[in-house]
C-alpha cells in the first residue's frame, strides 16, 4: 500500500479575502515564521503556493477556499496542518466559511487481494461484448462512519486501485470549524488506514510514498 504523495489536506470552503493572505501575513499571523518559500504558477489563474520549510506544510489561498497540504505523513505534521488551520479560521473568523474536508489518497496494486472485483459491474461483460475497452473504472460511496461524513472514491486505471478519502464536514461559520477540526486529522487517518486494513485487506504498515 502506498499514500500519494501531497494527498494528506485540509480544504476550507467560504469566500476568502486572497488580498490579505499575501506571504508575509501567513507568514507572521499563521505559520510564525519570517518568511515562506513562495510559488508562482506560469499558467494564468493558478493560485500561488506557500511552502514552510519548518512545519513541512504547504498553503494554497483562493477566493473559494483554502488548502493547506502536510508535505510529510507522519502524526506530527498532520498535526502542524491542523494547528495552521485552526490558526487561519482563528485570526479570521469573520471570514464566512460553509464547509471542510480532510483528505488521504492510497493506492496498491490491481491484482492485490482480486481489487479488480470492486468493479465488476452488471453492464461489464456486454460492454466487452460490444468491443469496449475499459480504461477507467469507479466507485464512488458516501458513508457516516464514527460520526462523520466520508466520500470514499474507488477508481482503477491499469495495474493500480487508487482509494480517496475526503472526510466532509458542513459547518455554519469559523467557530464550527475549530471545534470540529481539533484532533481530526490524525484521526480520520486512522480510520481510513483501518477500513483499508478490514475491509479490502490491505496493509497499511510501513506505508511508501507514491509520488
Amino acid at each position: 500500500m502506498k499514500i500519494k504523495e501531497e494527498s494528506c489536506t485540509i480544504v476550507l470552503l467560504g469566500n476568502w479575502n486572497k488580498y490579505i493572505l499575501s506571504p508575509g501575513w501567513s507568514a507572521k499571523n499563521i505559520f510564525n515564521e519570517p518568511g515562506l518559500g513562495v510559488e508562482i504558477a506560469l499558467d494564468l489563474g493558478l493560485p500561488p503556493r506557500y511552502t514552510s520549510e519548518q512545519s513541512h506544510v504547504k498553503m494554497i489561498p483562493t477566493e473559494d477556499n483554502v488548502t493547506f497540504v502536510a508535505l510529510q505523513h507522519d502524526d506530527e505534521c498532520l498535526q502542524k496542518m491542523e494547528s495552521l488551520a485552526y490558526e487561519l479560521v482563528s485570526k479570521l473568523s469573520y471570514t464566512p466559511v460553509r464547509a471542510f474536508g480532510v483528505n488521504f489518497s492510497f493506492s496498491d496494486q490491481a491484482n492485490k487481494n482480486d481489487l479488480l472485483g470492486l468493479f465488476k459491474f452488471s453492464d461489464t461483460e456486454l460492454l466487452s461484448n460490444f468491443g469496449s475497452q475499459f480504461t477507467f473504472n469507479s466507485v464512488r460511496r458516501r458513508l457516516i462512519v464514527e460520526n462523520r461524513t466520508l466520500n470514499l472514491a474507488i477508481s482503477n486505471k491499469g495495474d493500480e486501485v487508487f482509494f480517496d478519502f475526503n472526510f466532509h464536514y458542513g459547518v455554519s461559520g469559523t467557530s464550527e470549524v475549530m471545534s470540529k477540526i481539533k484532533n481530526s486529522v490524525v484521526e480520520n487517518k486512522k480510520i481510513a488506514e483501518n477500513l483499508l486494513k478490514s475491509v479490502y485487506k490491505l496493509d497499511y504498515d510501513n506505508l511508501e510514498v507514491k509520488g
